[in-house]
């Protein structure tokens, strides 16, 4: 018997028990800390396979634009199909959490959940974070340990 997953099968997994499970628990704790601003543009890092931020943008309406950043291909490939189920606008890119392109003070709000993160990229990430967030924007890192 072969135990050995894909990728495709572990993203797939992970949306199932892990996202459901654990994401949804750590999802309401940002929910119940975090208020959105009204308008402007979002960005969440560390996104997953999409069921958290789908529902942030849901909520906050037309008016915030999200852009989502997720590690892994799979997961997103999850997340993006989510998104058009939904007719969900938001833009969905492949990228490093702790290495971002996007130019200073872009965003006014900046969600970033780490629980899949290694611990050594930690604070580049924070420090990502707070660069590319506007002054006074809100950025709310998430650490689930």
């Amino acid at each position: 018997m072969n135990t050995i997953k894909s990728d495709k099968e572990i993203a797939f997994l992970h949306d199932l028990f892990v996202a459901t499970d654990w994401g949804e628990r750590f999802a309401e704790l940002i929910d119940q800390n975090v208020t959105l601003p009204s308008k402007g543009r979002a960005l969440y890092l560390g996104s997953g396979t999409g069921g958290h931020v789908l529902a942030v943008q849901e909520r906050a309406g037309g008016k915030l634009s999200f852009v989502s950043v997720e590690e892994n291909e799979e997961y997103l490939e999850i997340a993006r199909s989510k998104a058009t189920a939904a007719n969900s606008p938001i833009e969905f890119r492949l990228g490093k959490v702790d290495q971002l392109t996007f130019a200073d003070d872009e965003f006014d709000v900046v969600i970033g959940e780490a629980s899949l993160v290694n611990p050594a990229r930690i604070r580049s990430m924070v420090s990502e974070m707070a660069r590319v967030a506007r002054p006074g924007a809100l950025v709310a890192f998430v650490l689930p340990t």
